[in-house]
């Protein structure tokens, strides 16, 4: 572009939040694919060791990050005004959220290095 060029119109950042929606989306249905694909191994190896069980576990938290993520940048695109979140919409939007990871990127003060699910003992393997 030189400067003779006119200057693009700029994009609306409500219609960038939609277009990252919408993509998150594609990635969490290849994510829920790959997640399904990886159960079915696990039932045809009934040896699997707990380390490769939590790497499953992973995974599974991956693909529900990605849904998370699709919901909560939606909501952001669809919301009023361009201004600071009042603490009443973060609440409103955390409540469409699943993981406390998630619902964590709203809250005001320094992210914490682990995710809240790792502390919990590990539960059953979820992949389907």
């Amino acid at each position: 572009m030189t400067a003779a060029d006119p200057e693009p119109d700029p994009v609306p950042m409500d219609q960038v939040m939609l277009r990252l929606s919408r993509h998150l989306s594609l990635l969490a249905e290849r994510a829920k694919g790959l997640e399904g694909a990886l159960g079915s191994l696990t039932e045809a190896a009934p040896w699997i060791s707990s380390k490769m069980s939590k790497r499953l576990q992973d995974a599974d938290f991956i693909r529900q990050s990605i849904d998370d993520l699709c919901m909560l940048t939606h909501l952001l695109a669809n919301r009023s005004g361009d201004g600071p979140l009042s603490h009443r919409e973060s609440a409103m939007i955390a409540e469409e959220l699943q993981l406390c990871a998630t619902r964590m990127l709203l809250d005001v003060g320094p992210f914490p290095a682990t995710r809240p699910e790792d502390s919990q003992a590990p539960g059953e393997l979820h992949l389907f």
